[in-house]
């Protein structure tokens, strides 16, 4: 019988040259599994810097004397001795800033879950660890059995860690509450602050260990592991193919280093006699299974020989795969700054309506980042967006994913939470599949607030030009009837000038025959004079003042009409000979004689004020533009038509040239401004003629060969009154 001590000490002594045998045998083997180019790369990069996070224990944690302690740091030493090169190990702080470092290049290799907002800007490995993901609930907590029963439930995680994501995206209906720490997160289901928490059992079974946290059970596996992998720097992708090569070179020793800190503690055996003899067996085993092993790597060493060119061949098509991979990465990284750089709103929504790709200028509408946007709807900001929007935005939508349109375009208010408002016009359209189908619509809002605001104003200002187009109108009719009042003022007063001279001279008569018969002096003859002055005065003066009476009852009937915008029915050739008989007197000023010639009576129905303002305003424009010293000769003759009348208005005038014939119905255009011309007469004619009696009217002209106005007024019946007049 051996003694156990010495038994033991043998034991060992031959187990140690035993694998230094072994260990001659591999330490013997070089990097051939890399290709040239990936260990010209390892030799110009000795030194890899490495930042670990100091709070995620078992995978990565500073101890109590602030070494970092942890699996991926037990697994960083494997790769340091099979790659040759030196990894330091920094700590920079919280998670936060560990991915910061990464970015920002002042680190080359961290450890992460790959996740999409992640690999938009990190390259990462192939995984080299996969950890078992659980539902753990409250012992006696019997409503939850699966992830489906969480639906609408409240689930706890912490800050920073890929679950957000993963379950944000894959559950939106879970109502996640975010915690500090792993062990806030475990207590919170223990306190029944919430229902579940999803983790891995990695950190889950540390955190209940060490913390000594009871009453919790897990009801269900989450069908995702946690997959741990290794991201790089931006500038070190080539890092990635080697490592790629590197982790199932490892796997075994990884296992190990996992089984180590991840593992179910069982009472020791107490049983030493029983332990001896399992180690003689496990020793014939093992020196067994060393020699097969020696001489089968022997054997592996020279086809390895064999194979290495094709090897090499097939590494470097691996190599050009993971380079093709990360140009993809770099091409997304590119489309996504194009995205974020283009100042319109655009995303990409599913069916459900979440949000499945946003750019910045999308969420900066909402006030919100674009991390917080993905995985949501519109629904969920409901306070950012007024209901006549969200309507018309979802039957957009319903229409678009149910065929029956190509494209839509909305408009939608917004408002980003703190006082600014947006109005936004929207265009969708669908993302086909190759079978047809449609799971996603594409969406480019443009912000059009200022183009909204301005045309805004310019509603207003057309309202206040028509406003003052209305006052304009007014003025110039009020200006017409003055104009008509002074040359009538001025021939009723020849008549009634002739008549005062009348009456004085009568007066005188009716004195001296007085004066005579008084003093007994008057004689037959005297008598039979007087009587003859009498009669003659009494016809003459019967005569002025049946002129005066006439001119008043012309002035009184025209001015009636000009003020009047009541549809009448009214001979217009009449009405157009009181007119031009109003205007004699300033046409007299000028020398200019107006006729108006009509083959018979010519009835009409409208407005007479509107055609009196015509009629008017050409003979005012005719007078100022046309005339100068020698007179001449205005003829306006009426004519009826089938369906209306044609008026054509003609003067002698110097006439004009083809620029002012373009552009005489122009507001505010005038060749007589320093002579106090508006430039609104012809204006008004043009809008009188067109909108108010629903007419049109031309003009024609050459320099010295006067102008021709021809103007057509429909008939308009009684029922159309009120539809002309609009």
């Amino acid at each position: 019988m051996f003694k156990k001590p010495y038994y033991l000490k043998g034991l060992i002594i031959l187990l140690f040259f035993m694998f230094l045998i072994e260990g001659a045998v591999y330490g013997s083997e070089t990097l051939y599994w890399l290709n040239e180019n990936e260990r010209a790369w390892l030799h110009d990069h000795p030194v890899i810097h490495y930042a670990y996070d100091p709070n995620y224990p078992p995978f990565e944690f500073q101890d109590e004397h602030g070494s970092p302690q942890g699996i991926t740091i037990e697994v960083l030493e494997k790769i340091e001795d099979q790659l040759g090169v030196e990894i330091k190990v920094h700590d920079v702080g919280k998670w936060d800033r560990v991915m910061e470092s990464l970015i920002d290049k002042d680190i080359d290799l961290i450890s992460a879950t790959p996740t999409e907002d992640r690999m938009r800007h990190m390259t990462f490995s192939r995984s080299y660890l996969s950890i078992p993901t659980g539902i753990i609930v409250r012992e006696g907590n019997t409503a939850v059995t699966s992830i489906d029963d969480l639906n609408g439930h409240y689930v706890s995680t912490v800050k920073g860690w890929f679950w957000n994501e993963v379950i944000s995206q894959n559950h939106p209906e879970i109502q996640l509450r975010v915690y500090d720490t792993v062990e806030d997160a475990l207590n919170a289901v223990l306190y029944g602050d919430v229902d579940a928490t999803i983790q891995d059992f990695g950190t889950a079974s540390y955190h209940i260990s060490e913390y000594k946290i009871s009453n919790l059970k897990v009801v269900d596996m989450y069908d995702m592991p946690q997959e741990l992998a290794f991201a790089v720097r931006e500038d070190y992708e080539e890092l990635i193919p080697i490592l790629n090569k590197l982790i199932p070179r490892i796997a075994e020793e990884t296992e190990a280093i996992n089984g180590r800190w991840i593992k179910l503690k069982y009472d020791e055996i107490a049983d030493n006699t029983n332990l001896i003899r399992m180690l003689i067996v496990i020793f014939a085993i093992l020196v067994v299974v060393i020699l097969w092993t020696i001489s089968l790597r022997l054997q592996v060493r020279r086809k390895t020989r064999e194979l290495k060119e094709e090897l090499e061949h097939s590494e470097e098509m691996k190599s050009e795969i993971e380079l093709v991979n990360a140009k993809l990465r770099q091409s997304e990284k590119e489309i996504r700054a194009i995205l974020d750089a283009d100042p319109s709103s655009i995303f990409v929504k599913d069916r459900q309506g979440r949000f499945k790709l946003a750019n910045r200028a999308a969420a900066q509408t909402l006030g919100i980042n674009v991390d917080d946007m993905i995985g949501k709807t519109m629904g969920d900001f409901k306070e950012r967006i007024d209901n006549e929007s969200l309507k018309a935005m979802k039957e957009a939508e319903d229409k678009l994913f149910s065929g029956q349109i190509d494209t839509e375009v909305y408009m939608v208010r917004l408002n980003d939470g703190m006082g600014n408002e947006f109005i936004h016009n929207v265009k969708k359209l669908p993302i086909k599949n190759d079978d047809g189908t449609i799971d996603h619509l594409l969406s480019v809002a443009t912000d059009v607030t200022e183009l909204q605001n301005k045309n805004e104003a310019l509603k207003q200002s057309l309202e206040n030009l028509k406003k003052a187009r209305g006052q304009l109108l007014e003025q110039e009719k009020w200006a017409a009837i003055g104009a008509f009042v002074a040359g009538i003022a001025h021939d009723v007063n020849s008549p009634l000038g002739s008549s005062i001279t009348i009456t004085s001279h009568t007066k005188r008569i009716l004195e001296t025959s007085k004066s005579a018969l008084e003093k007994g002096t008057l004689k037959r003859s005297q008598l039979i004079e007087f009587y003859e002055d009498m009669q003659e005065s009494v016809h003459m003066l019967e005569s002025h003042l049946e002129h005066a009476a006439s001119l008043i009852q012309n002035f009184k009937s025209v001015s009636v009409h000009q003020i009047s915008e009541v549809d009448e029915d009214f001979d217009l050739c009449e009405y157009l000979s009181r007119i031009a008989l109003g205007m004699k007197y300033e046409c007299k000023l000028k020398g200019v004689l107006v006729t108006v010639s009509c083959k018979e009576a010519v009835p009409y129905r409208g407005a007479p004020g509107f055609v009196s303002q015509i009629m008017t305003n050409l003979i005012n424009n005719s007078l100022i533009h046309g005339y100068d010293e020698k007179g001449g000769v205005i003829d306006i003759s009426v004519k009826e038509l089938g369906n209306g009348v044609e008026i054509i208005y003609k003067d002698d005038g110097v006439g004009m040239d083809q620029e002012t014939v373009d552009k005489i119905f122009t507001p505010f255009f005038t060749t007589k401004r320093d002579e106090g011309g508006s430039g609104l007469g012809m204006h008004i004619v043009h809008t009188l003629v067109t909108e108010k009696l629903g007419g049109t009217i031309n003009v024609g002209s050459r320099v010295g060969e006067g102008v021709v106005f021809n103007i057509f007024l429909p008939k308009v019946e009684a029922k159309d009154d009120d539809r002309l007049r609009g």
